[in-house]
């Protein structure tokens, strides 16, 4: 079958020796056409307006027994209008190797403040067995009651107690008394003072 091309400018009919040159600005036109079509269709009602990310603080505290777990609380304010689901948490601190990914699940209502346990990892000591302790960070994953959307934040923690360069440096310390220091109990003990009031003496 015959393709008939009408050419906008004159409105004839184009021949045969026509169709050649017109052929590239048709493939022009139709490309442009695509586009315009892309470009009007994004401008309407089909894009989704995209939410700003929740407006969110953290803080780092320990609580009772926290220490021997090796972990601390991550005090997550929600300073936006609307409820925010933390999905997952992960802290970042120089110096620690950290515990990677750990998941939530923790809804925090607008206004509020919700403490996440997060394990920090083991302490990073130099070769003269001491620590240096950068500035901590975390990356939530969260959505809001608006918009379902899971995204990413990554928020500078603040530490104003200098609590993870403290852990840091006991632990350091504590690692050089090990390997400078050796105890060992001797063979020989007696019992000393009377009754109550009575001790266990020996070598060390």
């Amino acid at each position: 079958m015959e393709e008939t091309v009408f050419q906008p400018r004159a409105g004839r009919l184009l021949q045969d020796g026509d169709r050649d040159s017109w052929g590239n600005r048709r493939h022009v036109l139709l490309v442009t056409a695509v586009a315009l079509t892309l470009l009007s269709t994004g401008c309407g009602s089909g894009v989704t307006a995209v939410e700003p990310a929740p407006r969110l603080a953290a803080d780092v505290v320990q609580q009772r027994g926290d220490d021997v777990r090796q972990r601390v609380d991550v005090a997550m304010t929600n300073r936006s209008d609307e409820l925010v689901t933390i999905e997952s948490i992960d802290l970042r601190v120089p110096g620690y190797t950290g515990a990677g990914t750990q998941l939530k699940d923790s809804p925090i209502p607008a206004g509020q403040q919700v403490n996440l346990r997060t394990p920090y990892g083991k302490v990073s000591c130099n070769s003269e067995g001491a620590a240096h302790v950068g500035a901590p960070r975390v990356a939530v994953v969260v959505h809001t009651s608006r918009d379902p959307l899971w995204r990413r934040v990554v928020l500078r923690r603040r530490d104003p107690q200098g609590l993870l360069r403290r852990i840091a440096t006991g632990e350091c310390l504590t690692r050089r008394l090990t390997s400078e220091v050796a105890l060992a109990f001797g063979e020989r003990w007696q019992r000393t003072g009377h009754r109550r009031n009575r001790d266990a003496a020996g070598h060390t």
